[in-house]
């Protein structure tokens, strides 16, 4: 199935693409520090500025999902040729249930032409039979949302720092303030960090320190939390390849699949 072999290689090639854009995006972007004192309290004012990640970001993620929701569609139309070469794949889909009754009512439908064998293979990837009592955690579940939410509306992404961002102050007065964030910092707020250090020793300045990780996160709410944008592609991508498109391979008399 060279279209599923095509597809694949460039959901991945959107993926890298992303990675790439993303880390340039990380550079671009102007990280401000400032102290500020009442003459009784000591803190720092931390903003970022041009924050808002291009919107090509969110296309190529887009763009990434499309495709491998499409490579899925595309292996389902491969297998009804498998048995009838001619056979116009209408209405034909790679089916992706969160409930049980949604199987039974569009599995026939979609998988029509396709051996049972094969059937059983897909049917076993079910969101609703493969993880019942969670099944929006399900890689193939989340894949359905992100293409479907790409489809209708933007998927939102937005920079954050992850909980690893660490400021460091070195006062005057050789006094040292270390504060690490314990939720993510998210750009385009403005954050207010106290320090718990005599405001004199921050006069008429001192020494800032920070290390942190920028992340790309998906603004929207769902089973993919707070993880980082690059982290969930990945695992959908190596999920379609290794756990669907690998395993129904045999089905096929002569197919060449090769990926990065």
């Amino acid at each position: 199935m060279e279209s599923v072999d095509a597809k694949m290689v460039r959901a991945k090639e959107h993926l890298d693409t992303l990675h790439a854009e993303a880390g340039m995006f990380f550079e671009s972007t102007k990280r401000n520090f400032i102290l500020k004192t009442n003459g009784h309290e000591a803190c720092i004012v931390h903003y970022i500025e041009d924050s808002i990640p291009p919107i090509r970001l969110g296309v190529l993620l887009g763009e990434c999902v499309f495709n491998i929701r499409s490579a899925l569609d595309n292996l389902v139309c491969g297998l009804i040729r498998t048995t009838d070469s001619h056979a116009p794949c209408k209405g034909s889909q790679f089916p992706i249930c969160s409930t049980k009754e949604q199987w039974e009512n569009n599995s026939q439908k979609y998988l029509k032409g396709v051996e049972q064998a094969a059937q059983k293979m897909i049917r076993d990837l079910q969101p609703c039979f493969r993880m019942s009592a969670v099944p929006e955690n399900d890689p193939l579940s989340i894949l359905n949302v992100l293409c479907n939410s790409d489809k209708h509306r933007a998927v939102t992404l937005t920079l954050a720092y992850s909980h690893d961002l660490t400021v460091r102050v070195h006062g005057n007065d050789g006094s040292v303030y270390v504060w690490k964030a314990t939720e993510p910092l998210y750009a385009g707020d403005v954050h207010t960090i106290p320090l718990n250090l005599d405001p004199a020793s921050i006069q008429p300045s001192a020494r800032v320190e920070t290390s942190g990780t920028d992340i790309l996160i998906i603004r929207e709410i769902g089973p993919w939390g707070e993880r980082p944008v690059w982290s969930v592609l990945t695992d959908l991508y190596e999920y379609a390849k290794d756990r669907v498109v690998v395993p129904l391979k045999p089905f096929f008399v002569a197919s060449h699949f090769s990926y990065p």
